[in-house]
Order: structure tokens, then C-alpha cells, then sequence
């Protein structure tokens, strides 16, 4: 996996968690934060995946 790769997940995921996170007390503990963070990960790679579907990547290969 691409270190680009891994930014996209993390930023995708950051905006899907914190949709969920937003309404937590952050003084209380919650043992929900661990579901919806891993959650939206994989949300994110669900997502990439289908742009990589739909929109393949174009591998070039210069001639000598």
C-alpha cells in the first residue's frame, strides 16, 4: 500500500469518525470511540476500493 494510499484512508476515515464523534462528551469514557473509528475505516477502504473499480489506474511504462 502506497503511502498516498494510506493518507486517503486516514483522511476519509477522520471525516466519517468524527461525523460520529462530535456527539460525545470527550470527559466521559466511551467504548464506542474504538467502533466508530475502526468503523470508518473501513468505510474508507470500502470507498477507495470502488473508485479503484470504477476509475482503474493508468500504469505507463516509458520506451527506451
Amino acid at each position: 500500500m502506497t503511502e498516498e494510499r494510506k493518507l486517503a484512508i486516514l483522511f476519509t476515515a477522520t471525516i466519517l469518525a468524527a461525523r460520529r464523534l462530535i456527539d460525545l462528551d470527550p470527559n466521559k469514557p466511551n467504548t464506542a470511540k474504538g467502533y466508530f473509528v475502526d468503523r470508518a475505516i473501513d468505510d474508507a477502504v470500502f470507498i477507495l476500493e470502488k473508485i479503484d473499480e470504477r476509475w482503474p489506474s493508468l500504469v505507463f511504462v516509458a520506451k527506451e
